[in-house]
């Protein structure tokens, strides 16, 4: 089950965010809403989200997708998770190259909701 704390930052988020879909508020203060709140969003969840030593659990619950069954370990980003992705981490593409995610370098085109990176994860 998901930490506690990653749980309160969604329900956060979806509440914040769904002031600007209830409310009648113009486009543009929508906008800076949506901004301002996914920016303290992602200050709060890096807090708890362990990259280095997430387990395949955690992985499923955050959404991360598996590849293939011939990378079985190579589990792929939520393009949602991208912009707490740290700087320098080992990360493998999904034609098996390794490199480290470097977050203004990054292709983020995505297959199933996931960019086309990930890290591996042993069961």
């Amino acid at each position: 089950m998901l930490k506690k704390e990653i749980q309160n930052c969604f329900t956060w988020l979806v509440n914040e965010v769904s002031q600007t879909v209830i409310y009648n508020w113009s486009d543009s203060l929508k906008r800076d809403a949506n901004k301002q709140t996914f920016n303290y969003f992602y200050k709060e969840l890096e807090k708890y989200i362990d990259f280095k030593n997430i387990t395949v659990e955690e992985a499923k619950e955050l959404r991360f997708g598996k590849w293939s069954d011939e990378q079985p370990d190579l589990w792929l980003f939520p393009l949602y998770l991208v912009p707490i992705i740290p700087e320098g981490l080992e990360i493998e593409y999904i034609d098996g190259t390794k490199g480290i995610y470097e977050k203004d370098k990054m292709d983020n085109d995505t297959r199933f909701g996931c960019v086309a990176y990930g890290i591996n994860i042993k069961e």
